[in-house]
């Protein structure tokens, strides 16, 4: 598993947008395995399972996260994100720094994902951006 998480780093810093060099969140269209991991993908189509994985070099001190998906309004001058949906995880003893699951979105647009611990939710550990067609 520890090969698994340090070959998402190097796919972090060649591949995605997140700019946070001690965490990463990365998005498929299948869930994760040792097969597919580094099949990182950031379009999608409505009502697709969007499967993410977040990973950090460090384990986390509190057992609870917080993952949110905002929409990108960029009908503006600057950018604007309107929350769309969030939901709190608890991570397994084992599982202290990953965390998989998926997620269906139905409306097009372009969507940023941000994963919060739950002492610091104005601080994200990792942010990235997908797009839904």
């Amino acid at each position: 598993m520890k090969k698994i998480i340090v070959s998402i780093f190097f796919i972090l810093f060649v591949a995605t947008g997140c700019i946070n060099k001690n965490a990463v969140i990365i998005f498929n269209d299948e869930p994760f395995s040792r097969d597919n991991f580094n099949q990182v993908k950031t379009n999608f189509r409505q009502g697709e399972k969007i499967y993410y994985l977040f990973a950090t070099k460090k384990d986390l001190t509190s057992p609870y996260i917080r993952v949110q998906v905002s929409t990108v309004v960029d009908k503006t001058s600057y950018l604007f994100y309107r929350p769309y949906w969030s939901g709190d995880y608890r991570l397994m003893k084992d599982e202290v720094n990953y965390y998989s699951d998926y997620v269906v979105i139905h409306s097009r647009g372009k969507y940023m994902m941000q994963i919060f611990k739950m002492e610091d939710l104005h601080h994200p550990l990792a942010f990235a951006f997908f797009v839904v067609n």
